[in-house]
């Protein structure tokens, strides 16, 4: 899934990384604004009733936390079966389209895929009868008060077209997972049925551009403009994951040793920053350096703007040990890592470069160029 901008790690739940990124805070406003301003759908609601402004505000923000509690717990839902189907899971983002699960590989059988996609729609399901009961019992069983009655009429809603959107065959929505699943099943062929299954949610994309565009015509606003931005983002969604499938299934049984280049450039620890400079940093050209003792040993890294961190005046009396990074563990990684753990571990690095290590002494650097230019190489030939 593609996202905008770096994400932050708020707190984990069962082991999960609950990530935030920073166009949720968009999402979370408009949330709000269009259920608590003059022409909300609160204030549509409550006519008539006696409600203050600053409480209609106070409903609008816990209408739009209970929904991403609920957009929470249904990624939670898909990432709890991924877990147990043995995928790894890298954390949960919510962001401006809702949430995604970060899954580091594909389902291992369709089966797993069909069961990891359809427990999120299922999940919705039964949030939206939860609250669909709540509804019920505020309103004929106990007199509710009329803004209770409201959040939980919102959220029933909301969690059943939550499930409705996500049940579309337009991968990868969970309704295009289960499609990918069916067509997985029927021709053995994993990148045979995602290329299909990419096909028919890029589809979906384009229909919903081209609905935003009509509703632009035919004054639509503000919905209008969100189905556009939704529908390139599908588009955009199922070309990403077609993408990662192929890079995937092209570097299927190698390992990192084929790709890295061996003897690596390394800096000595009681280097002077001016001297790493001229003589590593000018003529190579890497973004990152090890960072070695007398024995060869890994100390840490050097980044290749790490000397502009300190005054220049300094770098003759400064040793490269004091501005190098000492944490290096999600640098490194072993010769006989196979390559398709390597590229999401690269994609993530800023640097896009990796460490590969043998007893503690670096021994290859491995770059996310070097896998691209075998996926192309090696798709072309195909």
């Amino acid at each position: 899934m593609p996202f905008f901008g770096r994400s932050w790690t708020i707190f984990k739940i069962f082991g999960f990384p609950i990530k935030i990124n920073p166009t949720w805070f968009l999402l979370f406003f408009l949330i709000v604004f269009s259920l608590s301003s003059r022409n909300g759908l609160f204030y549509l609601w409550l006519e008539g009733e006696e409600v203050r402004p600053a409480t209609m505000w106070l409903m609008g923000i816990v209408g739009a936390l209970g929904l991403f509690i609920c957009l929470l717990i249904h990624e939670l839902s898909h990432s709890m079966v991924a877990r147990h189907t043995g995928m790894p899971v890298s954390g949960i983002t919510l962001f401006i389209f809702g949430g995604v699960s970060e899954m580091e590989e594909e389902p291992p059988t369709a089966g797993s895929e069909f069961f990891m996609a359809v427990v999120g729609p299922l999940s919705s399901l039964a949030l939206a009868a939860v609250f669909v009961g709540a509804w019920a019992f505020f309103s004929f069983v106990v007199d509710g008060a009329p803004a209770l009655v409201a959040l939980v009429r919102y959220l029933a809603i909301v969690n059943f077209l939550l499930a409705a959107f996500n049940s579309l065959p337009a991968f990868p929505l969970d309704g295009g997972r289960v499609l990918r699943s069916f067509l997985w099943g029927a021709t053995g062929n994993l990148r045979s049925a995602t290329r299909m299954a990419s096909t028919v949610g890029s589809g979906f994309g384009m229909l919903m551009i081209i609905g935003g565009v009509l509703s632009l015509f035919y004054g639509g606003g503000i919905s209008g403009i969100w189905l556009m931005f939704l529908g390139f983002f599908l588009r955009q969604a199922a070309i990403s994951s077609m993408r990662q499938v192929t890079m995937r299934e092209t570097l299927g049984g190698e390992r990192v040793e084929r790709f890295m280049t061996a003897q690596p450039v390394c800096v000595e620890e009681h280097l002077p920053v001016d001297r790493f400079v001229n003589e590593y940093v000018l003529p190579y050209h890497f973004t990152i350096f090890p960072v070695v003792d007398e024995d060869g040993r890994l100390k840490g890294v050097i980044r290749s703007l790490s000397p502009g961190k300190i005054d220049r005046r300094l770098w003759p009396d400064t040793p490269v040990k004091e501005i190098m990074q000492t944490e290096t563990t999600e640098l490194e990684i072993s010769p006989a890592t196979p390559a398709t753990e390597a590229l999401p571990k690269l994609s993530r690095e800023s640097g896009h470069r990796l460490i590969a290590m043998e007893n503690g002494r670096p021994v290859g650097i491995i770059s996310l160029r070097d896998l691209l230019e075998f996926i192309e190489l090696k798709s072309d030939l195909e």
